[in-house]
């Protein structure tokens, strides 16, 4: 027996039978217990980070980084530079400048007790007639419970082109 386009009946049945199948499947997505709360204090951590230099509070960088985190930047412009986290707030840099450089955009991957994260940061131009833009790269821990920047990468400082 065949349909009226001639294809066997038993065909017709199994594409709809699939169709059937396939229309009743439902799709979950399942993030991972807690994450929601974890990268809110992991990005708590990267505000924190950043607040201290600008601030060039020693007391609170110690909070956010760990002993032995460390810090590789450019300041010359043509080689970097290793320097301890904590040894920041005496490096003459837009970072520690006083006034915090806004946070434009983070992104924020967390692997569990470990993350990275992807910072665009924003500052006023020496001159006050534009912006600047540098793209820093860091790299989270959680000891007991708190996130801590272990390693930070400052990119270069450029102009910005939008607003």
């Amino acid at each position: 027996m065949s349909t009226p386009r001639g294809r066997p009946v038993w065909c017709s049945a199994l594409v709809l039978m699939v169709m059937l199948m396939v229309g009743s499947c439902h799709f979950e997505e399942r993030l991972p217990s807690g994450t929601g709360a974890e990268e809110d204090a992991a990005q708590v951590a990267v505000a924190g980070f950043y607040a201290a230099l600008a601030a060039r509070d020693s007391a609170l960088l110690r909070q956010y980084t760990f002993a032995s985190g460390n810090t590789l930047l450019d300041v010359t412009g043509t080689d970097v530079t290793l320097v301890p986290a904590r040894a920041l707030l005496s490096v003459p840099e837009r970072r520690t400048a006083g006034r915090p450089p806004r946070i434009l955009r983070v992104e924020l991957h967390l692997d569990g007790g470990v993350a990275s994260a992807r910072v665009v940061l924003v500052a006023v131009a020496a001159d006050g007639a534009g912006e600047l833009e540098a793209t820093d790269q860091l790299t989270l821990g959680r000891r007991e419970g708190v996130w801590r920047v272990a390693h930070s990468q400052f990119g270069a400082w450029r102009s910005r082109s939008a607003p």
